[in-house]
């Protein structure tokens, strides 16, 4: 395949690598001096297969005194997907006293707007019952906030 590219109008030089991750190949084209690359772009992708994914550049990285193209500093140039979640070096968890301080205060506002609710739903009924109700709320809260 790399020599159906390289005599494709306007490539200089062209090199096929593998993805790391083993998914699909990268093609690295070296423009010919002076070419557009859209018309080099058209005349590549009739040439490559559709697993490869396709690097314009200016120069291919050579080795100084081989002169053979660099493919360490080819798959370097490649972007790395981010990594996936959970990852393990970044732990964000909280300590174990201070998530049950949280989960207990958290539990107080639920409980008490619940309650509040409740309460304003039986005080619409009768006077007395919402009287003995709000008496509850209070006692409630006042237990929580002991805990």
């Amino acid at each position: 395949m790399e020599d159906s590219i390289a005599n494709s109008e306007g490539v200089k030089a062209v090199k096929i690598l593998p993805d790391p991750d083993g998914a699909h190949f990268h093609a690295f084209v070296e423009l010919a001096g002076g070419q557009i690359p859209g018309h080099v772009l058209s005349s590549v992708r009739m040439a490559a297969s559709t697993t490869l994914q396709l690097w314009l550049l200016p120069a291919l990285p050579r080795h100084p005194i081989t002169r053979k193209v660099d493919a360490t500093r080819l798959l370097r140039m490649l972007a790395r997907p981010p990594p996936s979640w959970p990852i393990e070096e970044q732990h964000t968890c909280l300590p174990a006293k201070e998530l049950a301080d949280r989960l207990r205060a958290k539990t107080c506002w639920h409980l008490a707007w619940t309650l509040f609710g409740f309460g304003s739903l039986c005080g619409a009924a009768n006077v007395e019952i919402l009287h003995r109700e709000i008496i509850m709320i209070g006692a409630g809260l006042g237990m929580l906030r002991r805990s």
